[in-house]
């Protein structure tokens, strides 16, 4: 699974909060990465 799905899944799973830790730059490429 990739990193951009396992943020997605993180972030749609959450029930109340999700909070996520890291830099911007990182959050940005795995977001935009389609890699697996």
């Amino acid at each position: 699974m990739s990193n951009r799905n396992l943020l997605y899944t993180g972030l749609t799973r959450a029930k109340k909060l999700a909070i996520i830790i890291g830099s911007k730059k990182a959050i940005g490429m795995c977001m935009h990465s389609r890699e697996s």
